[in-house]
């Protein structure tokens, strides 16, 4: 009897582990990941800039660089301020680096705006001033 009782504890155990331990992490009932709002974002639109978020904090302006296709480049100023899941943004003093490219996007000064944000574990969206949003992983 010692031995039926301790081998069914052992077959219990194990059911259970196999239950618990053996959910597929891309499974819809699996909680994801809380992502750090300073992170690489992946855009949903392929059209839309990864945003290289990195090394930036709330409530500090730091240079930014927007690279195009044609090689051309800008450098901006952009600030965070909120939390991890929402808040606000600006980019400004956006200027051309005259010979970064084909000379085709120099008007670096139309990416100057400000907007929004809101971050829910691993997405976020950015809705610019004109209401025009984005989303990202």
């Amino acid at each position: 009897m010692k031995n039926q009782t301790l081998s069914l504890l052992v077959v219990l155990s194990a059911c259970l582990l196999i239950l618990l331990g053996c959910s597929p992490d891309d499974s819809s009932d699996s909680p994801k990941a809380d992502k750090n709002l300073f992170s690489l974002w992946t855009p949903q639109d392929p059209t839309d800039p990864t945003l290289s978020l990195e090394n930036l904090d709330f409530n500090q302006q730091t240079g930014y660089a927007f690279t195009f296709g044609t090689g051309d480049q800008c450098n901006c100023l952009i600030r965070f301020i909120g939390t991890q899941s929402s808040g606000q943004y600006t980019l400004n003093s956006c200027t051309y680096v005259v010979g970064s490219g084909s000379g085709v996007y120099t008007n670096c000064s139309a990416l100057n705006h400000s907007g929004t944000y809101n971050k829910s574990s691993d997405t976020l969206t950015i809705c610019d001033n004109t209401g025009s949003c984005g989303s990202y992983k």
